[in-house]
């Protein structure tokens, strides 16, 4: 059920974090945190647990590759 499936979306860009968001919205996926950089997402990691993480590459404070690589310790 997506219903059940949490996301996290970090992107310094708000549309483009607002648009992420409304697809995932109008396909049933509720559970949807959102992040404005690398080192709230990487708090948030830790909060949320989510299932997806959807990262831009380039943001500041801290990219998304190295935020993936943390999100797997």
């Amino acid at each position: 059920m997506n219903a059940d499936v949490r996301f996290l979306v970090a992107d310094d860009e708000k549309p483009i974090r607002d648009v992420i968001c409304a697809v995932l919205r109008r396909h049933d996926y509720r559970q949807v945190e959102t992040a404005e950089n690398g080192r709230e997402a990487h708090a948030k990691l830790r909060d949320c647990k989510p299932d997806v993480l959807i990262t831009d590459l380039v943001m500041p404070e801290m990219g998304g590759e190295e935020l993936s690589r943390l999100s797997l310790e």
